[in-house]
């Protein structure tokens, strides 16, 4: 019997293992197909600027605000840097891809320990990189990947059993959410909600939680000020929609609480009485409103502040559809097909990166212009072209000294 359990038990690690990597390949290879056009081009912000500084600094420039800490953004510019000059662009983007099929991969994994179910799973992690609001600024960019971060951690926070069985795996992604998001805080909704609601609560998990986001919120005030914390882009944030605002925009501003509102309204009963699946949707969708809600007053309409709270919404509704197909009549399997087609035309309608990230120059023609003009010329900064009319300024010294 023994012999059995063990062999039983390394069957069960071995799925799992060759499950993630099955995400993870496959989000790579959506991934190359959503971007191949942009790889090798550098998004106008943050442009250049985590390059110089990491040149400039070295290690400790990971921890440099702009104006709050992103550390994750930081440590690929850091490493991209170890490259030659004209490989900058290539490395971070392959990078940020590579950690996008990374947390894809958790994603599937955190579904798989909660609903041991593999289509679940694979959906689920297939949705991050799937996710139609990235197209336009996310996608390979080194600056963006807070949000892609900030998704996973709230999915494992707001997943009972993974949440109660994986301290480590959960600290660790609130931790360097802590260092990189200065939406943080948001953390605390679905911390709060498994807290109330959950009836087999982990005291310790809670616990550490708590202790993290809290830690790390006091981080991001103090690093980047109360003022600037509290009011966010201030002035520059775009409030009201603007005239002929395009489809894309009002399903990444309405989308996602609209989803999450109903998702609730759906599953809040049995979630009270402490079900575990409708407690998930719960959080998650409540993570969503707040998270929707929070970016909008700190930054207004502008589409990175759409990705996590998508992304959030779509797994609440994959989730309560899941509920349907397993508790209802045939009639409602029909209904839950419709609904997953549903949510996937959105990602076959904006699945290519947007021309803003895949029309610019290719980094390495930059840099061959650049070195011309800083060695043959008196010149001490050079404005290297990213988008189409976007220029990034990089010190002649520094590409001088590569």
């Amino acid at each position: 019997m023994a012999n059995r359990t063990n062999v039983q038990g390394r069957f069960g690690a071995w799925s799992t293992a060759l499950l993630l990597a099955g995400i993870a390949l496959a989000a790579m290879l959506l991934l190359w197909m959503r971007t191949r056009a942009g790889l090798g081009r550098l998004p106008s912000d943050p442009g250049y600027d985590y390059f110089i500084a990491a040149t400039e600094r070295g290690w400790s420039s990971i921890w440099s605000p702009d104006p709050f800490p992103q550390v994750i953004s930081r440590v690929v510019a850091w490493i991209a840097v170890q490259f030659p000059f004209e490989l900058h662009a290539v490395i971070a983007g392959a990078l940020t891809n590579v950690l996008w099929a990374t947390l894809a991969a958790v994603a599937g994994y955190i579904v798989w320990q909660q609903w041991r179910s593999i289509l679940l799973s694979v959906m689920t992690g297939l949705f991050l990189i799937l996710n139609p609001v990235a197209r336009e600024s996310a996608l390979l960019n080194h600056g963006n990947l807070k949000w892609p971060l900030l998704s996973v951690t709230v999915l494992a926070i707001s997943s009972p059993t993974f949440f109660r069985s994986h301290i480590p795996i959960t600290a660790t992604l609130l931790a360097f959410t802590a260092l990189s998001q200065p939406l943080v805080f948001v953390a605390v909704v679905p911390i709060g909600i498994v807290a109330l609601l959950d009836r087999n609560r982990s005291v310790r998990a809670v616990s550490i939680a708590l202790l993290i986001t809290t830690v790390g919120i006091l981080f991001q005030v103090a690093v980047t000020g109360i003022d600037r914390s509290t009011s966010g882009h201030g002035a520059s944030r775009i409030l009201r929609p603007w005239p002929g605002m395009g489809v894309f925009w009002w399903f990444g501003l309405a989308a996602p609480p609209i989803v999450a509102v109903a998702a609730i309204v759906i599953s809040l009963r049995r979630a009270i009485s402490g079900r575990e699946e409708e407690l998930q949707v719960v959080a998650l969708s409540a993570s969503a409103i707040a998270l929707a809600v929070s970016s909008y007053r700190l930054g207004g309409i502008a589409d990175r502040y759409f990705v996590a709270p998508m992304f959030i919404a779509y797994v609440s509704a994959l989730i309560v559809m899941a509920n349907m197909w397993r508790s209802k009549g045939s009639w409602w399997k029909a209904s839950v097909a419709v609904g997953v087609l549903v949510l996937l035309l959105p990602c076959f309608r904006w699945f290519p990166a947007s021309s803003w990230l895949t029309s610019g120059p290719l980094w390495s023609d930059e840099a061959t212009r650049a070195t011309d003009v800083c060695e043959n010329g008196d010149v001490a900064v050079i404005a290297m072209g990213v988008t189409p009319t976007g220029t990034t300024e990089v010190p002649c010294d520094l590409i001088r000294n590569d």
